[in-house]
């Protein structure tokens, strides 16, 4: 997704705050001028994480030094460029293959900033942990004597260090400008320091700054470099101190480069975006970047790098960044490093933002309102949804609603099964996801597992999938009145069943229903929730005439607003394909809710279900005619009932129509608490 429609204060007020500098190039009010906290965005896949992050990186990149990294891709999201080392190894972990590739993004030359940031202290280390050899106790000598002589300064001085840092970059940038792997910069780097790294008086103030560190007890800044080296080694605990000494070395260099000129004028810091922050390697690092900078701070040394991290999280605690950044109070903090880290979460698209995208529609809302309730917000569904809406008025016959999802946008693909593909990146699970979608609650799609998909033997699909979900934070809020569906996120079940109505034959759709009807089918009359969902899977088969008769029998065994629950959930029920409504004629033998009430309630029931079913369907328009007769069926039941059950009746009639014209559907068709009498 190429935009982020300005939907919150990232761009414009937090990051130029916190960099001190807009993206015009005009100065910002420095917020936090001494030391800044870390920042991490958090929301849902499709959320617009990434798209905050790249808008940040272009409106940057030409004013200051900017490191970008994915951290949930092994190239570090730069296409070309060799994985980091995944398994373990001695002389590198994935932290310091990050810190290599930060150092390199960080150091590029940005001619509106000024002379390039130089990483000495982070170099020294890594170069240490990099070239060390496993040696005997009796070879300790020896090998601390390799290592001066490879960080030792050439005698061609410093003139060399420009040619260094091209050859670094040449073997970063490789053949016309395609990364090389990361071990082959690693390698240069090593080789090139033989003939020229810093000048005489860096070297000695880092030694002098490694020496400060105390990797060890006593011994110079080389005896340190050495202890570093082998503690990386060692792996573990040890690994991760060694870690964080280089990650503080990151920062301390940083902070050397601007000194007491840079600092007074107020110079904008650099931006350091991490995206997929959730990884294993991006949740280690931030740890690590918390802890250097609290240190930092127990120190009195500034900080000038600001971290800006996004995250696939769970993030109901996590404030809205719009409505937060007015109020932001942050102050340093002086407990645990974790206060160090600011989160906020990602709002929804609003429908003036979605109306924004559908610049052919100005004059007609109901596009943008059916995508923003389609998509709930996720902006790169809305993203996707607003350009199939803006290529499909193109054509001869020009939007239709109901086959948004069918665009295809001159691509072979349609817009609903590339959206999956992109929110689903595992093709297992998303097909799986496909079939499992459907089932009302976890129990069901562990049911359904058995048959489906067809052609998955693996027996543990199921608790595979179940957990790719949370693992992935595809969750929201349970159905009114159920503990489900399986896949609780709405935007994701629309399109997941969407595909397997449209992808599936018919056979496929009904054998699937079939096999969760009976799941779910009661002993005999039941008037348990068991009964809501036989009929929510009797509905998406098409038999309307089932689910009007068990629903006029369960008028009498269920007070009103438990009816009315039950209603909401059985309309809720997915349409089955074309060619499949199952429309069967009554049975011969007499409905028995017509017993006792007749068959005037039976048609009123029948009607309710069928356009309440309709304008249920997740691209269904508010259609005024079916929603008068929606109310005028809500009177007659209500007409017919006593007291209590009266009023609530009469709630519904009242509120319903309102939130179906407001582009509410079932199941989000409740009775408030403290409304019912």
């Amino acid at each position: 997704m190429g935009t982020i429609h300005e939907r919150n204060g990232i761009t414009d007020e937090l990051v130029p705050e916190l960099v001190g500098l807009k993206f015009d190039g005009t100065r910002a009010t420095f917020r936090y001028f001494r030391r800044a906290p870390y920042i991490e965005i958090t929301g849902e896949r499709g959320a617009g994480k990434t798209a905050v992050l790249e808008s940040l990186k272009a409106g940057y990149s030409r004013r200051l030094p900017v490191g970008n990294a994915d951290l949930g891709r092994p190239d570090f999201g730069n296409p070309g460029l060799g994985a980091y080392a995944l398994d373990p190894v001695p002389n590198a972990s994935p932290v310091t293959d990050l810190l290599y590739f930060i150092n390199h993004e960080l150091g590029v030359h940005v001619r509106r900033f000024g002379a390039p940031v130089e990483f000495p202290r982070l170099m020294y280390g890594l170069l240490a942990v990099t070239a060390w050899e496993t040696t005997s106790p009796r070879e300790l000598a020896a090998a601390r004597s390799r290592l001066q002589e490879a960080l030792s300064t050439s005698r061609k001085g410093p003139d060399s260090v420009a040619k260094l840092l091209a050859k670094v970059a040449g073997a970063v940038a490789g053949n016309a400008g395609v990364p090389a792997p990361l071990d082959a910069v690693v390698k240069t780097l090593v080789e090139a320091v033989g003939e020229a790294l810093f000048t005489r008086d860096v070297r000695r103030d880092v030694l002098d700054w490694w020496e400060r560190r105390a990797v060890r007890t006593g011994g110079d800044g080389l005896d340190q470099l050495c202890s570093l080296a082998m503690s990386f080694r060692a792996r573990g605990e040890n690994r991760e101190k060694a870690e964080g000494h280089l990650t503080a070395a990151l920062l301390d260099d940083a902070a050397a480069y601007y000194g007491w000129w840079r600092e007074q004028n107020r110079a904008p810091r650099l931006l350091m975006l991490l995206d997929n922050a959730h990884t294993a390697l991006g949740t280690s690092f931030v740890d690590l970047l918390l802890r250097a900078q609290s240190e930092a701070a127990e120190e009195d040394r500034p900080g000038r790098i600001v971290v800006l991290a996004a995250s696939l999280r769970h993030t109901g605690d996590h404030p809205e960044i719009g409505a937060a950044l007015p109020a932001l109070t942050w102050k340093e903090p002086a407990a645990e490093p974790q206060d160090w880290l600011v989160r906020f979460r990602l709002a929804p698209l609003t429908f003036g933002n979605i109306q924004s995208m559908l610049r052919g529609f100005q004059y007609d809302h109901r596009p943008a309102r059916l995508i923003e309730r389609l998509s709930g917000g996720n902006a790169r569904i809305a993203d996707a949804l607003a350009r199939a809406a803006a290529h499909a008025s193109g054509s001869p016959d020009g939007l239709k609603p109901e086959e948004l999802l069918d665009v295809r946008d001159g691509r072979s693909d349609t817009t609903g099964r590339r959206l999956l593909e992109e929110l689903l990146p595992d093709g297992r699970a998303r097909k799986r996801l496909i079939f499992y979608a459907p089932a009302l609650d976890e129990e069901a799609a562990e049911h359904l597992s058995g048959r489906f998909p067809p052609e998955d033997a693996d027996g543990r699909r199921f608790q595979d999938t179940k957990r790719y979900l949370p693992d992935n934070f595809w969750s929201q809020p349970f159905w009114p009145e159920l503990k489900g569906p399986f896949v609780r996120h709405r935007a994701l079940r629309t399109l997941l069943v969407h595909e397997l109505r449209t992808r599936t034959d018919g056979e496929t759709w009904t054998a699937l229903h079939e096999e969760l009807r009976s799941f779910h089918a009661p002993e005999g009359f039941d008037t348990s929730a068991s009964k809501v969902e036989y009929l929510h899977h009797t509905l998406a088969l098409g038999d309307h005439a089932t689910v009007s008769r068990a629903l006029h029998q369960l008028l009498d065994h269920l007070d009103a607003g438990s009816w009315l629950a039950a209603l909401n959930i059985v309309c809720a029920a997915p349409q089955p394909p074309a060619g499949l409504m199952m429309d069967r004629p009554a049975s011969g033998e007499p409905c028995p809710g017509c017993l006792s009430t007749g068959e005037g309630i039976h048609n009123a029931i029948d009607v309710l279900v069928r356009d309440l079913w309709w304008q249920s369907a997740p691209l269904s328009l508010p259609d005024d005619k079916r929603i008068d007769r929606i109310e005028l069926q809500l009177l007659l039941l209500a007409e017919c009932r006593r007291g209590r059950a009266q009023s609530v009746f009469d709630h519904a009639r009242r509120t319903w129509p309102e939130r179906l014209r407001g582009w509410h559907q079932a199941p989000d068709l409740t009775i408030p608490a403290g409304e019912e009498s």
